[in-house]
């Protein structure tokens, strides 16, 4: 039964074998600094469960009969449980904190605060912070790679232009009920076994485009690292949904949608993207091994899909990305998908005893020139090592060292009459990363290296 009575927010909740975990998160929740009776309403839909979730609830039920609402319902997926439970909403404003997460005692407060002073603009979403809970450990830790978003607190941005922020979770954020009932929105079943949020999330914000959002630092939002690894996400990779549904009915469609409504594709949401994407990258290269479970004819969808996911990716937000992957990914981006070149490139250099050791990726072997003290050098050796995706090639590592008794100032290199950098021995301290730039002027370049 709804609960028309409570003022402001509900949380809806998929609830799957988490007995371990609901009495702490009732706890946060009933527990918080904003009146939780005249406030918050939890509308938890049991997916199943064969543990003693259902009883752990009901006894929470029974403590507050009107801020609670217990669903039962056959095994569906996340997704299909949060749809039901959207389908019992009644206040302004919804969340989906996870049942196996927990929230900070002031966290509603936060929102709630946040939301008040700012009733005279359009705003249809608040993100807040979320902080690693490490179970093993019991500490929380801020280190979440989307952490930057909460530097400026409580700035507003516009819907359709969210700078460098992006939002994956619907955990972690607010919503507004009556703009999620206009667009008929759900969370798409056919999106798993993950991205269901950032699809969700993402669609809200192409369809309030005219909106604003913002991100709070001091709403805080505890994601629980399970110690033993048996989470959604923990097991994703292994499932054959991840490397076509995921990519299909998820990303391609997002990007499709803003392309159609908007006419473009924001920035935002082609970092939102690539930091999906960025994970795939770092599982699957010179492990290509991990998708025997998948046929011939999976891989090559696979591989197709992100092919026609990168064309609504432009080549800058690539270079400018700095989130999860090295730059060398990034590199090999644009030149398997964009068949263009990074507009810097990096060397890697650190002293190991007499030798100065140097490295760099590239996607076949560079032409240079070497000047030590300001004479040329016969090149070095270089050894190739070949980094793979899909079992095909994806980038090279080039590696030469130059022996340190016949160095006393600095190096020059040059790339294939591209890019050139001078390093000053005495700024080598430990790995230093020198960054290569582009080919100077011809008459700069000729003084340079004479």
């Amino acid at each position: 039964m709804k609960n028309n009575n409570i003022k402001g927010y509900s949380i809806i909740s998929a609830v799957y074998n988490v007995e371990k975990y609901l009495n702490k998160y009732f706890k946060s929740i009933i527990n918080q600094s904003l009146d939780f009776k005249k406030n918050i309403y939890i509308i938890l839909v049991d997916d199943g469960s064969t543990d003693n979730s259902a009883t752990i609830i009901k006894k929470w039920q029974r403590k507050y009969p009107d801020n609670i609402l217990y669903i039962k319902k056959a095994n569906g997926g996340q997704s299909s449980a949060r749809n039901l439970g959207l389908d019992n909403l009644s206040t302004p404003w919804v969340t989906f904190i996870d049942p196996d997460d927990f929230v900070d005692k002031r966290y509603f407060e936060e929102v709630d605060r946040f939301i008040s002073q700012n009733k005279s603009i359009d705003l249809s979403m608040v993100g807040t912070a979320l902080h690693f809970y490490f179970d093993r450990y019991r500490i929380n830790l801020n280190m979440h790679p989307l952490k930057y978003r909460f530097k400026d607190n409580e700035k507003i941005f516009e819907a359709k232009d969210l700078k460098n922020n992006m939002q994956l979770s619907a955990s972690s954020a607010f919503f507004r009920s009556d703009l999620i009932a206009n667009s008929k929105l759900r969370f798409d079943e056919r999106v798993k076994p993950n991205f269901e949020d950032a699809h969700f999330v993402n669609i809200y914000l192409i369809e309030n485009y005219q909106s604003s959002v913002s991100f709070l630092k001091y709403a805080k939002y505890n994601y629980r690292k399970r110690s033993v690894g048996n989470s959604t996400i923990d097991g994703a990779w292994s499932k054959k949904e991840m490397y076509n549904d995921v990519l299909y009915f998820g990303c391609l469609d997002l990007l499709k949608r803003a392309d159609i409504k908007l006419g473009y594709v924001p920035k935002y949401l082609q970092r939102t993207i690539l930091y999906h994407l960025s994970w795939y990258y770092k599982y699957i290269i010179n492990n290509s091994n991990k998708l025997s479970f998948l046929s011939q004819n999976d891989i090559d969808n696979f591989e197709a899909l992100l092919m026609e996911i990168f064309t609504y990716i432009d080549c800058e937000t690539i270079n400018q990305f700095e989130l999860v992957v090295d730059d060398y990914v990034k590199l090999a981006w644009l030149y398997i998908y964009k068949q263009t070149e990074m507009d810097s490139k990096k060397i890697y250099v650190y002293r190991e005893k007499s030798i100065y050791k140097f490295y760099y990726y590239d996607f076949n072997q560079q032409d240079f020139n070497l000047k030590i003290d300001d004479k040329h050098i016969e090149t070095p050796t270089i050894f190739e090592q070949k980094l793979t995706f899909l079992d095909k090639k994806f980038i090279n590592k080039y590696s030469f060292e130059i022996e340190s008794k016949d160095v006393k100032n600095s190096i020059i290199i040059e790339f294939n009459n591209k890019y050139y950098t001078k390093i000053d021995t005495k700024d080598i301290k430990g790995l230093t990363i020198i960054n290569i730039k582009r080919k100077i002027k011809d008459i700069a370049r000729k003084l340079l290296l004479g």
